[in-house]
């Protein structure tokens, strides 16, 4: 879902356009990681650990983020209407919240790559493909 919803609109973003979909991330996306936050603190590995958190706190701005897309996206909805139309600091807010959530996203995603791997590493694991982190020639690679 993530990937069809977020990551493909984030990946095929028009510069110029600096426009995302609204997309509805008013759920808890993260229970099972807060509810075992204190767990995660025992994992030896320091580098694991790290990269562990600081995926999710990524991942979390990430949401926060489009949550204030969001908000900035229905107020341009209801002003668009209005005879003044919408305010030129709407419009920067809004691409500039687009950007934010590009570099957010790239952040998120080399730190998905890092977390993964150090924890393949750590468990033994044969890495698998992800989609938008792994292109279709690194997949074939691994196989």
């Amino acid at each position: 879902m993530m990937a069809e919803d977020i990551a493909r609109p984030i990946e095929t973003l028009d510069p110029k356009k600096k426009l995302l979909p609204y997309w509805p991330c008013y759920q808890s996306y993260f229970s099972i990681f807060d509810s075992n936050a204190a767990q995660i603190g025992l994992i030896e590995n320091e580098t694991l650990r790290t990269s562990l958190v600081r995926t999710f706190m990524l991942a979390k701005r990430l949401i926060d983020q489009y949550q204030n897309y969001n908000r900035i996206e229905d107020k341009m909805t209801v002003r668009a209407s209005q005879p003044l139309g919408i305010p030129a600091d709407t419009t920067y807010a809004r691409h500039a919240g687009a950007f934010a959530l590009v570099a957010t996203y790239q952040s998120l995603k080399t730190s998905v790559e890092q977390s993964r791997n150090l924890l393949d590493a750590e468990l033994g694991l044969k890495k698998q493909p992800l989609p938008f982190i792994d292109s279709p020639g690194a997949a074939e690679n691994e196989s």
